[in-house]
Formats: structure tokens, C-alpha cells, sequence
């Protein structure tokens, strides 16, 4: 529970809700991807020179994307936060 400088919880805080909680989880479901990503093409990436990290970079990226869209589609547009 976080509390306010002065060791209490203020009002907003006291619901237990997090007011960008949706955001909160696609951005834990993206650090969890991009690893899986970063892991997956490491040994390539060590070998590669400029031009085709910049390439890969732009893979990565794309791939991580659509993960992270499919998993956040799992999440209940019902869900609280």
C-alpha cells in the first residue's frame, strides 16, 4: 500500500484501485516479452554489425508489438485495477 509523505494513506489510495492499472499490466506483460524477444535472437544479435542490428531491432520490435497485443487481449475488459 503506498503512503503519503507523511506515513498516511490518503484518500485515493485507501480504495485499493490503481487509476492506470490497465496500462500498469501491458507494461508488465511488455517487459515479459521483450525478454523472451531479447533471449530468443541474442546469439544473432552478437553477430551482427550495424545494418543488420538495425534490422533486427526493427524485428524485434514488431514482434514484441504483436505479442504483447495478444496477451494483453487475454486481459477482462471487466477487469479492475
Amino acid at each position: 500500500m503506498v503512503r503519503a509523505a507523511c506515513g498516511h494513506q490518503t484518500r485515493s489510495e485507501s480504495t485499493g484501485f490503481v487509476s492506470d492499472g490497465f496500462e500498469r499490466a501491458v507494461n508488465g506483460i511488455e517487459l515479459e516479452v521483450r525478454a523472451e524477444v531479447e533471449a530468443k535472437y541474442a546469439d544473432e544479435w552478437k553477430a551482427s554489425r550495424l545494418f543488420k542490428r538495425w534490422l533486427l531491432q526493427q524485428r524485434m520490435k514488431r514482434e514484441i508489438a504483436a505479442c504483447v497485443i495478444e496477451r494483453s487481449a487475454r486481459i477482462s475488459e471487466k477487469s479492475l485495477f
